[in-house]
């Protein structure tokens, strides 16, 4: 699979989901413990992952320009 802008931004958003599942069973009412534990260890897990998706992204952004003169429709 070729990596694209369009790839690492999908693969930050599910990483961003995953934490935020995580972070609701933290907080929900009546969590036991292991949820608690299991939880903390999927959200440093995928912290991990979306930093390094943002840095990928940074990266791949900084190695396209993006030359928007000549493609634009107003002020013509």
């Amino acid at each position: 699979m070729e990596i694209t802008i369009g790839n690492l931004v999908d693969q930050l958003s599910i990483e961003n989901c995953r934490i935020w599942a995580a972070e609701d069973i933290k907080r929900k009412k009546g969590a036991t413990d292991k949820e608690i534990a299991d939880a903390c260890r999927i959200t440093n897990s995928a912290n991990t992952k979306r930093n390094k998706l943002i840095q990928a992204i940074d990266e791949a952004l900084g190695q396209n320009s993006f030359n928007q003169g000549d493609n634009k429709m107003y002020g013509k």
